[in-house]
């Protein structure tokens, strides 16, 4: 089949003027727009040089706030310090500054007693379905130490919503315990977990948690508290209660982790105390997340 050819309208002879004439337009105006394209270029320099001044205004607005806001929390923090551990509490690293600013606000109003400052905290951690406290526990699911607890957590977590802390508490104990020999790196006996647990804290806690917490924490767990040493003559069913009573304390404002699991501590069972097992667990969680990937990683060449 034979090919068709396209023949152009003019002459050769006629377009080439045409061409020459639209290349002499060309050079002409190239003056023009390279003058154009300058000045775009000048003035989108100009437009992203306001933008980073901007930005940069703003950061430096927002660090001042944060600083502020920081230096806020570390002064209610050390406020706060005294009355919490009155009231046998402390603020875990995971809790949100507010509660922070808001144990501060019954600081200043007059109102912040033991009792007042316990079920302040209480309340922040019952309020919404637990909603505070399911968070917080959500946030130990990538610690290694609590891979193969997570079905206790669980359940003491469900159990402390539906109110039987005679599960949640002596289900956790143990959890406690294995928390604290991943930080030691060892099994450390009850005498010296208090301090372990203080110089922790002392060097991994932020600023502004750790006045509200360091020293709370560690007088918890130490006397009578959770790891504290029961005097044998007092180790009894009948004589436990007596011998709290002589340092102003009740069964229900202590968890004595040696008295419950040998059935010397009956009434332990309250919202307070199973809160502070699940506060205790917090913090501990905390203080052994930097070694999270190690720990990680032994758990799966063991697998």
């Amino acid at each position: 089949m034979p090919q068709k050819y396209i023949r152009p309208i003019l002459p050769l002879a006629d377009i080439e003027p045409l061409i020459d004439g639209v290349r002499v337009r060309s050079e002409a105006l190239m003056p023009f727009y390279s003058q154009l394209f300058k000045q775009q270029v000048e003035e989108q320099r100009a437009q992203r040089e306001e933008g980073l001044r901007q930005l940069n205004e703003f950061l430096t607005c927002l660090g001042r706030a944060v600083l502020h806001t920081l230096s806020e929390a570390n002064i209610a923090s050390q406020d706060i310090a005294g009355p919490l551990k009155d009231a046998g509490f402390w603020v875990p690293p995971s809790a949100p500054m507010r509660l922070i600013m808001q144990l501060r606000a019954l600081l200043r109003q007059g109102t912040a007693d033991a009792g007042t400052m316990r079920q302040t905290i209480v309340d922040f951690y019952d309020g919404d379905n637990a909603s505070q406290l399911r968070e917080m526990v959500a946030g130990w699911t990538g610690n290694p130490s609590l891979a193969e607890h997570q079905e206790i957590v669980q359940d003491a977590l469900d159990a402390h919503v539906a109110g039987k802390y005679t599960l949640s508490i002596p289900s956790l104990l143990p959890v406690l315990e294995r928390l604290l020999t991943d930080l030691q790196g060892a099994y450390v006996r009850g005498g010296k977990m208090p301090t372990i647990a203080g110089q922790h804290i002392e060097s991994s806690y932020t600023d502004f948690m750790r006045e509200a917490s360091k020293d709370a924490v560690v007088h918890y767990i130490t006397g009578s508290g959770l790891f504290g040493s029961v005097p044998n003559q007092h180790f009894t069913v009948d004589a436990f209660p007596k011998w709290l009573a002589s340092q102003g304390l009740t069964e229900r404002d202590v968890v004595n982790r040696h008295a419950i699991l040998h059935g010397v501590q009956v009434d332990y069972a309250g919202k307070e105390n199973s809160l502070r097992v699940f506060l205790l667990l917090d913090v501990l969680s905390w203080l052994t997340r930097k070694d999270w990937d190690k720990r990680l990683k032994i758990i799966l060449e063991q697998r």
